[in-house]
């Protein structure tokens, strides 16, 4: 995982080969705790997330200029400002693959939409 740095995130990604899972979130945002916390620690995610590199952006970084940057990328790249906010993207290209928004109830859910994004069948 790579916090506040897209750029960073991106480069790993397209060096080893591997899909871009944007987390967009916040330090103080309750939901996005949950899944970090509650569905992230779950076996399972756990072994979906593996293929990926996270790049963590925060709305609330702890600069200024992360946070101008974490909210640019969230206006140009996902339209989106809700949080938490998943979205895998094809890392050479930036094109979004697909994207997961809110909390996960089940995280079985959060599984799909993980393993179907990198293209992993269990």
């Amino acid at each position: 995982m790579v916090e506040d740095d897209f750029e960073a995130a991106r480069a790993v990604a397209i060096e080893d080969e591997r899909p871009l899972l944007i987390n967009f979130t916040s330090y103080t945002c309750v939901n996005c705790r949950m899944m970090e916390v509650q569905v992230f620690a779950q076996d399972d995610v756990a072994t979906a997330l593996a293929p990926y590199v996270e790049a963590r952006l925060h709305h609330d970084a702890s600069t200024a200029d992360a946070r101008a940057v974490n909210a640019k990328i969230a206006e140009t790249i996902v339209q989106s400002q809700t949080m938490p906010l998943y979205v895998a993207v094809d890392p050479g290209t930036g094109e979004e693959i697909a994207r997961f928004c809110g909390l996960a109830h089940d995280p079985a859910e959060f599984v799909e939409f993980l393993d179907g994004a990198s293209g992993r069948e269990r």
